[in-house]
């Protein structure tokens, strides 16, 4: 098995372009399996921090998988993205009306109008989730309508794109008390990649 690594900011533009070109230019090798990974999660319901959990979260995978996949197709079927998600972006922690709304999404475009409504809506006051993480669980349900959509378009190219949600996963994110019954992080990606 033969793996690589590459420092990214997946917030960044510039940064995922920098990994793109090196994939086509050779320097590192188009990958079979792109594991979406980074994530954030900060309590409150502020729009900045909003923009900055959707930032990593979904814009962070949508960007690397867009750009990846090009790439990616090129080396015929079999390829795979796995996004990791988790349970708090089940759409019971949303309100009603973005419940609907990402039930309902079919197109990449259709759901980035929906997340700038859900800002226009923070930025008012409005609640968008409950918990402590409201943030976090609007850009996890909306990375799970974003693998919907994706896994229904590429389905006939042979590209496989699914979703993992590996559970609570003892990181500096996880808020659960210690002594919680969580995963280490080895379990968790053994449960990723199985």
């Amino acid at each position: 098995l033969e793996a690589s690594s590459w420092e990214l900011d997946v917030a960044s533009e510039t940064s995922v372009r920098a990994l793109v070109d090196a994939c086509s230019s050779g320097e590192v090798a188009v990958p079979d399996l792109l594991v979406n990974n980074a994530g954030v999660c900060f309590r409150g319901s502020s729009l900045e921090v909003l923009e900055r959990t959707l930032a990593v979260n979904y814009h962070g995978p949508e960007r690397l998988t867009r750009m990846l996949l090009p790439l990616m197709r090129r080396k015929g079927r079999g390829v795979s993205v796995i996004n990791v998600s988790s349970g708090e972006g089940e759409l019971v922690y949303l309100c009603e009306e973005l419940q609907e709304g990402l039930r309902r999404v079919e197109a990449v475009d259709a759901l980035q109008a929906l997340l700038t409504l859900c800002m226009h809506k923070c930025s008012r006051g409005e609640e968008l989730a409950f918990g402590d993480t409201p943030a976090y669980s609007v850009s996890k349900a909306a990375l799970n309508a974003l693998t919907r959509i994706m896994a229904a378009s590429e389905e006939a190219q042979g590209v496989g794109i699914r979703a993992v949600c590996p559970g609570d996963v003892d990181t500096p994110m996880c808020f659960l008390p210690q002594g919680s019954d969580v995963l280490s992080p080895e379990e968790a990606a053994r449960d990723v990649v199985w």
